[in-house]
């Protein structure tokens, strides 16, 4: 039998065996330290441990925290070490939500607890620490349903026991460590010493739970915190609380009565509402004539764009749409990537020089012919489209390099606002 070996999705070393054999025991075969590995997955599909009997040609994948998918698991183990440290402090009385991400981590508050502080922050780092040097076995169990209800509602998850309320199997997994359990659907470490490297950093009226990151996998200190992000996610998180929805079993629940619709019109306003703040003010500040909106693809910048330009009207601003696209390059003149295709993502596949040119015309108040780019030749042509600025107007670009100062560098930034839209 051939065991191929790959270590986070690269192939490693193959190892031949006669008689069925443990994965540990291949593994040792190898120069591929276990303690990385944060799971075994078979031939694409099946994660195991390292207790797994090869019966069989089979292809191991050794994953480790440098890996995306490692790193996913990475995070859930820490999740569930600090679950299980408030549980250890704090009892079945209290309930620990993971709201966001946040920078490195992702922000947490804990319910059913009077105001946590700083001091109750540190010790549940402290406790995690404790939990970590004890390399505790978490291990992988399946349980009858009605099971795993009883074991979660008895630990106070009424989150968990609704969400596994809504599920039609007859039994579930569940993970343990001692006389802790929760549910995860990806996989988990197998020891809690696994988990070696995590932070937990006080912000009202939560805390953050900090991974590492970078290429040398560490955390750097101190922590800095996107505020505006953050403000944005605390905001939503509070008609989130107000609708009463906090976790997908919450959205289950309003398909299965029917309210769902309602959910979403509240939504649609809440989001109309915020737009409509935006376009009042960007209209309230005279100087601005230009409105930048970046973001990644399928963010929905040309969507809200859109939107923006109807409550820019409702705002007595009249928006001209400038397309970010027509000022690309000829293809002639497009830089290419490595391999040879063009690389249209480039900031610099943009002819800059002719827009920023533009740009200052428009600006001055002169009239000027928009151009469009006909993306079957690959060359920029006449739009015959004449665009002259009045004292109401204002300039609206929506593209992926909308917040790359070289884009506009033209512009004072007095005269434009930058927007970053994504779906967070």
């Amino acid at each position: 039998m051939i065991i191929d070996i790959r270590l986070n999705g690269i192939r490693h070393s193959n190892i031949e065996i006669e008689d069925p054999k443990p994965l540990a025991d291949v593994i040792r075969e190898t120069d591929i330290d276990p303690c990385l590995v944060l799971s075994y997955k078979i031939n694409h599909t099946q994660y195991v441990n390292d207790e797994y009997l090869l019966q069989q040609n089979t292809m191991v994948n050794c994953i480790t925290a440098r890996h995306p998918e490692g790193y996913r698991i990475y995070q859930d183990s820490a999740i569930f070490i600090l679950g299980k440290a408030l549980y250890s402090l704090l009892g079945e009385k209290h309930s620990l939500v993971v709201e966001h991400s946040v920078g490195d981590g992702v922000f947490c508050e804990v319910f059913g607890t009077d105001i946590f502080t700083a001091e109750d922050c540190q010790r549940v780092k402290e406790e995690m620490r404790e939990i970590v040097n004890s390399n505790l076995p978490i291990n992988k169990e399946e349980v009858k349903l009605h099971e795993a209800l009883d074991i979660f509602i008895n630990l106070g998850r009424k989150d968990l026991h609704k969400n596994l309320s809504y599920t039609y199997r007859d039994s579930v997994h569940v993970y343990r460590c001692g006389h802790y359990y929760d549910f995860y659907i990806r996989p988990l470490a197998d020891k809690t010493g696994m988990i070696q490297d995590f932070d937990v950093v006080y912000q009202e009226p939560g805390f953050i739970l900090r991974f590492p990151s970078g290429k040398d996998f560490s955390i750097p200190k101190p922590f800095v915190l996107p505020k505006k992000i953050f403000a944005l996610h605390q905001e939503h998180d509070k008609w989130l609380n107000i609708l009463k929805v906090h976790t997908i079993m919450d959205i289950n629940r309003l398909v299965i009565d029917y309210d769902i619709s309602q959910f979403i019109l509240v939504e649609e306003a809440l989001h109309e509402k915020k737009i409509a703040e935006i376009a009042s003010d960007i209209a309230s500040k005279k100087d601005v004539k230009l409105i930048l909106i970046a973001g990644p693809s399928s963010s929905g910048k040309t969507t809200f764009a859109k939107r923006l330009s109807v409550q820019l009207q409702a705002s007595r601003k009249r928006p001209i749409v400038l397309g970010m696209d027509d000022y690309f390059l000829d293809r002639e003149h497009t830089a290419r990537k490595d391999n040879g295709d063009f690389d249209f993502e480039s900031i610099y596949a943009m002819d800059l020089d002719f827009l920023n040119q533009q740009l200052t015309d428009i600006l001055a108040g002169n009239e000027v012919e928009l151009p469009m780019y006909d993306f079957i030749r690959g060359v920029r042509r006449r739009s015959h489209n004449y665009v002259k600025l009045g004292e109401d107007d204002v300039l609206v670009m929506e593209g992926i390099h909308g917040l790359n100062d070289l884009l506009t560098a033209s512009v004072p930034a007095k005269n434009k606002v930058k927007i970053y839209v994504s779906a967070l």
